[in-house]
């Protein structure tokens, strides 16, 4: 069992567009718990009518209540066994692979399952692959291509029933590197699950993580190998407007490497090292360009996502409107020209 636990709090905006989603979701086998966390806008007006039609269950919970403390709460009410997974009023869950996913918790319910990342822009049909896509083999998606993102592990009500700490982006990166080490890992690699919105946050915030992530260890050479793709993806998703700020900490993380990870950070073909290859020689207009080239795939992806989408509509309302023939015999019927 999949229960879907949606945590709002003023989201009534959002919650509209997402209802929808959440309520084919259902239909097709999952539960939904939804925990509101002391909304002061319309948000319980528009859940009314979804939580008649889907017999979704409501949780209040005091303004001040954290995420965390949500989903601890909404974990205790749903049966340990079934595999609880946030989300938000931003958010969607891909239909299209909800099926087979359901089958696979069905006969694989020992094990953590951990699915991939995808990203949406307007359209939940028509999902947009995560930068880490990329780096599939030729037998597809493996667990070590994924980026470490803890949300991806699909964990039992049972063991979420006490709020978790809130980790930094380099704890989140510690734990999850740990977890997929583990052999009790499942990888659901035919479709993603939980679609997110393009992130507007820069790639600072990840060069920050690299640089406590590689220093924690005693094995600081398989870290930095590990986490230079991660920052691949999350220089493939910063905002152009960004590229100041997420140059300052690329320059940041390549001081705090020590002479020899240096060498190795910036001599391999990937994004992150020929970007840090151009600091290292004190070329900033070339790292710039290349953080403008990235901005223009982001953006190029983005536009891509648009124009399926609007094909897809367009589709749909060509189907649901009269054609253009019928609607000029209709014409010639009326002036009484037939």
């Amino acid at each position: 069992m999949l229960t879907l636990c949606l945590i709002l709090q003023d989201d009534a905006a959002d919650l509209e567009l997402a209802l929808p989603n959440l309520g084919q979701a259902i239909a097709a086998g999952c539960a939904c718990v939804v925990v509101d966390r002391g909304s002061s806008d319309a948000s319980l007006d528009v859940l009314h009518g979804f939580l008649r039609r889907t017999g979704a269950q409501l949780m209040r919970a005091e303004r001040s209540t954290s995420a965390a403390e949500a989903l601890a709460l909404a974990a205790s009410v749903v049966d340990g066994t079934s595999v609880l997974l946030p989300i938000s009023a931003q958010e969607r869950i891909y239909l299209a692979g909800i099926d087979a996913l359901l089958l696979r918790l069905a006969t694989n319910s020992s094990q953590l399952l951990i699915t991939r990342r995808a990203l949406y822009v307007a359209d939940p049909d028509h999902p947009v692959q995560a930068p880490e896509a990329k780096r599939s083999g030729l037998t597809g998606p493996s667990v070590s291509s994924l980026h470490p993102d803890m949300r991806q592990i699909l964990r039992h009500a049972k063991d979420m029933r006490k709020p978790e700490p809130t980790q930094t982006l380099a704890q989140t990166w510690a734990a999850f590197h740990s977890l997929v080490q583990s052999e009790s890992l499942s990888f659901f690699a035919e479709t993603p699950l939980l679609l997110r919105p393009i992130p507007k946050a820069s790639a600072a915030h990840a060069f920050q993580a690299a640089t406590a992530f590689v220093a924690e260890g005693s094995e600081a050479d398989a870290r930095l190998a590990h986490c230079l793709p991660w920052l691949d993806d999350a220089l493939a998703l910063s905002p152009p407007e960004a590229a100041f700020e997420t140059l300052a900490e690329a320059k940041s993380f390549l001081a705090s490497l020590p002479a020899p990870l240096q060498a190795k950070a910036t001599d391999a073909t990937s994004v992150t090292s020929r970007l840090l290859h151009s600091l290292a020689q004190d070329k900033k207009s070339e790292a710039l360009a290349q953080l403008a080239l990235l901005g223009q795939a982001r953006s190029n992806m983005i536009n891509d996502a648009l124009a399926q989408s609007q094909r897809a509509l367009l589709r749909v309302v060509d189907r649901a409107l009269p054609s253009s023939d019928y609607l000029r015999d209709l014409y010639h019927r009326t002036r009484g020209d037939i």
